[in-house]
């Protein structure tokens, strides 16, 4: 499955009661752009948060290696 390379804008109260919007970035692993707009709002589905999905691109990213797992001798 390819990946994708998802932007949110997450809502955070500001000064004086004003709303910032602050921006970051996931990386999806889904099969379409639809999938991946599916699982990010799953994601945030239990949260007390206000979101929005600013947009989704495919990832040049080909695999994710991670060595950080215990390797057993």
């Amino acid at each position: 499955m390819p990946y994708y390379l998802s932007r949110i804008k997450i809502a955070t109260d500001g000064p004086r009661g004003t709303v910032k919007w602050n921006s970051e970035q996931y990386l999806i692993n889904a099969v379409s752009i639809t999938h991946a707009e599916t699982l990010i709002n799953q994601e945030f589905s239990d949260a007390i948060i206000e979101f929005e999905v600013a947009g989704i691109t495919q990832s040049k990213i080909v695999k994710i290696i991670d060595k950080t797992k215990t390797i057993e001798k």
